[in-house]
């Protein structure tokens, strides 16, 4: 009732507090406080302790009545060991130099000893010095480097030196004596073995390419004259030869083969109109002409230059010009012409004394021009083409002349559209913190747009479904148009907000009811909610923080749930509270030595079913009963136990929740 006591009320009026009942009437609870004065003390032993009737071998803690024991127990720490020297070992500051077993003690803070027993071995070692190459086998191990190596009673100071390698490159002709050797062929396989400054081995490989000489033929044939190595040869040969270095550095031997032709000239007479083409070249005057001329050649049978002479006559065509411009086409001596150039036709001479006469057309051809429009509008708007309004789809026309002065036509191919249809569907993802849009329309091409850009890890921005997190609230707006005719689009929008998981928590006082108290507080320990929801067996209960709810004196049980949500999310957590009509006592001591009170039991109402179980303080199991079974009376298997305090736990069933078991665990004191 507000009052602090430190002292029993057992002598005197005992304290009341006054109340009200849930049934509207006056409540009075009256106090009978007893309080003990406790002492605690500390103990400190070696190895074990008696306390009780009780070995203790281990740090603890020991309640005795009201007074309470703390034991710390310290125990003896042993050392061995073992190890083998050469010739001499320091332990401690003294020196070695035969075996021994040495013990020393150490007494630690806490008083307990440290023992360490030194089992020692002395070898009497020797020492070798040894300079090998490349490697040494001592004692069963390889020893490639320079050092110092023991085995536990023997040294080894070792020097390694080291064999080496070379190589000698090579190129001869024919042959190269090598080491008093003559090698004739290339070779990257012969060596030769000498000792190198350290004593030890050194081997050469010698890389060795031999080249040959080789001899070869020059065929060749000339006109009139040949010309090799500065020489002018004017007649066939096969006696010259010639000596060089071939591509391996060695001599090279050509012998020439050599046959010589000669030149020869011809004549040639035409008469031609207007000129005459020979030999690649349009002659127009009349003259004699020599062929070939510069750098042309034509051959004889034997190969050779043959110069030919053409005399020629040339006689003149007579021509004549026509201009005509037109819209599309012509026909011009039965020809039909649609395209601007330039056309000749012949009028063949009768005479054949005259040439022919060639007349030339220069024509312009203008096209009519007809330009394909095609082109959408959306329903319920018109179209202005050609003067008119246009309303419905079609293929319409307007006509005019060109710049050219011929026919322009426009042929206009017009589609009537209808706004399409667009939603959007939201779909939020808790957990992740994203939301799933998806584009509802009609038409294939959509394209998304939003307050905050859009940032590449949202996705396409064409795409029909898109992942977006955002971090403050955010317009997306959502555009549908026909790809072909993008003059009809339709558009819609969504607010979104950033998605917030909430974790709903609460705290219910009491733990459970009982019949004098059916008084229920619920305190909300949620986070990152937005809306509170509380429910009381299903029933919507209120949104505060904190609710109180009074239960029926007939209720058993009550369920109390709470809903934490934020915009996109929910969370909810429930706890169902018992209303106990049962009660579970134990005595906290008992006498099995006196004529009352000599057995522990317990005292229970409500209790379908209880298991008792006694232990030591050290977990040790001395006694199990069950219901209506047997009372403790201070034994194990028989045998007393000694005085002290006792942990009890019992595990029982209740008449109101019979399928659930519950737990309490107490104290008891064991006195003799």
């Amino acid at each position: 009732d507000g009052n602090t006591y430190t002292a029993s009320t057992t002598t005197g009026e005992p304290p009341v507090f006054h109340t009200t009942n849930a049934a509207g009437c006056d409540s009075t609870v009256t106090l009978h406080l007893t309080i003990n004065h406790c002492s605690t003390t500390d103990t400190t032993a070696r190895d074990s302790i008696v306390i009780g009737g009780t070995t203790i071998t281990s740090d603890t803690t020991v309640i005795i009545g009201h007074d309470t024991i703390i034991v710390t127990v310290c125990h003896t720490v042993r050392e061995l060991i073992d190890t083998a020297v050469c010739n001499q070992f320091v332990w401690h500051g003294t020196t070695y130099a035969a075996n021994a077993v040495v013990i020393d003690t150490v007494q630690k803070p806490d008083f307990c000893d440290s023992i360490t027993t030194l089992n020692l071995t002395v070898n009497h070692c020797s020492t070798t010095m040894l300079t090998v190459c490349d490697s040494l086998t001592w004692h069963g191990a390889m020893y490639n480097i320079t050092g110092i190596y023991t085995d536990g009673t023997d040294t080894l100071v070792l020097t390694v030196n080291y064999s080496n390698t070379g190589d000698t490159t090579a190129t001869a002709c024919d042959s190269f004596t090598w080491w008093l050797t003559d090698v004739t062929e290339s070779t990257d396989l012969l060596t030769h073995t000498y000792t190198n400054a350290a004593g030890c081995d050194s081997v050469v490989t010698l890389h060795l390419t031999i080249g040959h000489g080789s001899s070869g033929d020059t065929t060749a044939t000339a006109c009139d004259s040949f010309t090799w190595w500065l020489t002018d040869i004017t007649e066939s040969t096969d006696l010259l030869t010639h000596t060089f270095a071939n591509a391996a550095g060695c001599d090279s031997v050509v012998t020439l083969h050599l046959t010589i032709g000669y030149s020869s000239a011809g004549d040639t007479t035409v008469f031609a109109c207007d000129g005459y083409s020979w030999h690649g070249t349009d002659y127009t005057v009349s003259g004699d002409y020599q062929w070939p001329t510069g750098e042309d050649v034509s051959l004889n049978a034997e190969g050779c230059d043959s110069v030919t002479t053409l005399h020629l006559t040339v006689n003149s065509t007579s021509v004549g010009d026509t201009s005509a411009s037109v819209c599309d086409s012509i026909v011009w001596y039965g020809v039909h012409y649609s395209a601007t150039g330039d056309y000749q036709h012949l009028l063949t001479s009768q005479l054949p004394s005259h040439c022919d006469s060639i007349l030339t057309l220069h024509l312009d051809v203008k096209r009519s021009v007809v330009n394909d429009v095609a082109d959408s509008f959306c329903a319920g708007t018109a179209y202005h083409f050609a003067g008119e309004d246009l309303t419905t789809g079609g293929l319409y026309y307007d006509h005019q002349t060109a710049a050219n002065g011929c026919d322009s036509t426009v042929r206009l191919t017009l589609t009537m559209l209808t706004p399409p249809m667009v939603s959007i569907d939201s779909r939020n993802d808790c957990m992740m913190g994203l939301h799933y849009l998806h584009a509802n329309a009609n038409v294939d091409h959509v394209r998304w747009s939003s307050t905050e850009g859009w940032p590449d890890e949202w996705g396409s921005d064409e795409s029909h479904n898109v992942t977006l997190r955002v971090n403050r609230s955010v317009v997306v707006t959502l555009i549908a148009d026909y790809n072909d005719y993008p003059t009809c689009p339709n558009t819609t929008s969504i607010t979104l907000y950033p998605i917030v998981m909430p974790e709903a928590a609460m705290r219910l006082s009491p733990e459970f009811l009982t019949g004098d108290n059916l008084t229920l507080v619920g305190l909300s320990q949620s986070r990152g909610a937005e809306w509170l929801q509380w429910y009381i067996d299903g029933n919507e209960y209120g949104n505060d923080d904190k609710i109180t709810y009074l239960a029926d004196d007939k209720t058993d049980s009550v369920v109390v749930s709470l809903m934490a949500t934020t915009r996109y999310c929910a969370d909810t957590v429930s706890q169902t509270v018992y209303v106990r009509r049962f009660s579970v006592f134990a005595p906290n001591a008992f006498t099995p030595d006196e004529s009352t009170n000599r057995t522990f039991s317990i005292f229970c109402n409500g209790v379908v079913e209880y298991e008792l179980n006694i232990y030591t303080r050290s977990g040790m199991h001395v006694f199990k009963t069950a219901m209506n079974g047997q009372e403790w009376n201070g034994t194990k298997s028989g045998k007393p136990c000694p005085q002290g305090s006792y942990v009890w736990i019992v595990r029982y069933r209740t008449i109101v929740d019979p399928q659930n078991w519950h737990v309490e665990k107490g104290t008891v004191t064991l006195l003799r």
